[in-house]
Order: C-alpha cells, then sequence, then structure tokens
C-alpha cells in the first residue's frame, strides 16, 4: 500500500480502498453464485463447497488482493512472488531458497491468489478472486474514477467551507 499511497496521494489511495472494499464485496456474492453452479455441472455435488457459496468471507483480504492488482498493473518488468517453504515450517515466508520464483508483474496477483489457496485451502479464495477482479475494475477505469473522486473531494470541501487550494 505505500507504494501507491506514496504515487496517489492519501485522499486517492482511501478512495482506492474503500473503492476496492466495496467492488469486491458485491462481487463475492455474485463470483461465489456463478462458481457454484459451473463447478456443480462440471464436477458434480461434492465441487459446490469449492465455490465458498455456503460460507462466510469477511476480511479486509480481498481488498489486499485487490491493492496487488493495482499496484502489479502499474509495474513494468517481472516481480517475485513468495510462497511458504515447505521445510520452513507453517506460516514462515520467503527466507529459503527457492521459495520465491519471478513472474510477469500482470500475473503476480493471480499466482498469489493459486498459491496462498494451495497453502492455505481454508483462505477464501472467492474473496481474493473478488479482490482481483476489483483492482482489474479500478485500473481499466482509473482515469475517469480519478476525476469523479477529485470533484468529490471538491465539492465536499466547498461544502464544508473550507478553501481549496487558495490563499486569502
Amino acid at each position: 500500500g505505500i507504494q501507491l499511497e506514496s504515487d496517489m496521494g492519501s485522499d486517492q489511495f482511501l478512495a482506492l480502498v474503500l473503492l476496492l472494499w466495496g467492488t469486491a464485496h458485491l462481487l463475492i456474492p455474485l463470483l461465489s453464485y456463478a462458481m457454484r453452479f459451473y463447478l456443480v455441472d462440471v464436477f458434480g455435488s461434492t465441487a459446490a463447497a469449492w465455490s465458498g457459496y455456503e460460507s462466510c468471507a469477511v476480511g479486509f483480504s480481498a481488498v489486499l488482493f485487490g491493492l496487488k492488482a493495482v499496484l502489479h498493473a502499474r509495474s513494468p518488468g517481472p516481480t517475485r512472488v513468495n510462497f511458504p517453504s515447505l521445510f520452513g515450517g507453517l506460516g514462515y515466508w520467503g527466507a529459503h531458497p527457492g521459495s520465491s520464483i519471478n513472474v510477469p508483474a500482470q500475473w503476480a496477483a493471480w499466482v498469489e491468489l493459486f498459491i496462498s489457496s494451495a497453502f492455505n485451502p481454508s483462505a477464501s479464495f472467492v474473496g481474493h478472486l473478488a479482490g482481483i477482479v476489483a483492482g482489474i475494475v479500478y485500473v481499466q477505469l482509473e482515469t475517469p474514477l480519478r476525476a469523479v473522486v477529485s470533484t468529490g473531494r471538491e465539492a465536499l470541501l466547498t461544502l464544508l467551507g473550507l478553501k481549496i487550494g487558495r490563499s486569502s
């Protein structure tokens, strides 16, 4: 988040976090519903549990995956994706040789989604997926969304009677 906040400014970053939170949490039930019926059609009724349709997904991780998608979309070249070392114990990240891989930046969030799901099957796959999709939506609509947020900020400051960029 620090890289994005430094680039965007705190108000734009806050708007991004709120937008990712809202979009991802609207997408979670839609993706879960669609995945449930697709997985049942393809794999049978036992696959319905994979969709997360009958479970609860709460937390901030969808936003974190959305932030990763936005950050990686802005990053040229490859990036390193860390994963837990199989020999380092549970929850140990990144210190052993071979515990990270280089991937193209635009694929990093997707690789992290599958790695985190493989090493922690109880993690919310659908929530993380929704966060990535929300991040992609933001990247595609970033320019018009920035204009809306900027206009909304100016309107709020005017409504509150605060001066915008002018000295008396």
